[in-house]
């Protein structure tokens, strides 16, 4: 990077003014590191992206295919893999889990009641494709018609920019279905359907696994 002017290599760019300020030359040329004669880093990582045709392609090589483009070896092949691997576990973790059954929904609550050492009313806000918007803790006891305040569940729900709502709590024996459970289902599912949400499920989770509570 001799052939620059401090201020203009990478890795000072990248000090001085954050990673969004680099370009995807400038990006690539930091894990480059140097470049070769006549070449420097940020001229090789060109070279690399026209030859690839951009980011994206450069982002599935792997680090053979890398390590051919003159100005990279393999150490440099290995280091670019590896960041966008990274990449691509961060995008993997961070991923919403989407719920659009039952079993999918008695998955994601089992974990969060067992937790809690009381019965737990949840709410689960999800959007059109059934991605988790949140996951709302209503109350400790049992789900019952009485006990259940469905304005502000619903309130909450549509306040996350939800297209949908579901609903699970405890038991803290089995997973036995009760009149209670049933008369939530209906209240919940009835004030859905009049604020335009649509509604999955209520999911009981006991000891003994989970069970659904029809209408």
């Amino acid at each position: 990077m001799a052939d620059l002017a401090p201020e203009q290599r990478p890795r000072e760019r990248l000090r001085a003014h954050g990673p969004a300020a680099l370009t995807d030359a400038e990006t690539l040329a930091v894990l480059i590191g140097n470049g070769v004669r006549g070449a420097n880093a940020t001229v090789v990582a060109q070279q690399l992206l026209a030859r690839f045709g951009g980011i994206d392609a450069v982002a599935r090589a792997g680090v053979v295919d890398l390590a051919r483009q003159r100005g990279i070896g393999e150490v440099a092949a290995c280091r670019i893999v590896a960041s966008f691997e990274l990449r691509r576990r961060m995008n993997r973790a961070h991923r919403a889990p989407r719920v659009t059954t039952p079993a999918e929904l008695a998955a994601l609550v089992g974990p969060l009641l067992s937790a809690r050492p009381d019965e737990t009313v949840l709410a689960v806000a999800l959007d059109a494709s059934g991605a988790v918007r949140d996951v709302l803790a209503l109350a400790d006891g049992g789900a019952s018609h009485a006990d259940l305040p469905v304005p502000a569940v619903l309130a909450e729900v549509l306040s996350r920019g939800a297209a949908g709502v579901a609903l699970a709590h405890s038991h803290s024996g089995d997973a036995t279905v009760l009149p209670s459970d049933r008369a939530a289902t209906r209240a919940l599912a009835d004030g859905a359907r009049a604020c335009g949400l649509g509604f999955l499920a209520h999911v009981i989770v006991g000891r003994d696994g989970w069970a659904e509570a029809p209408p």
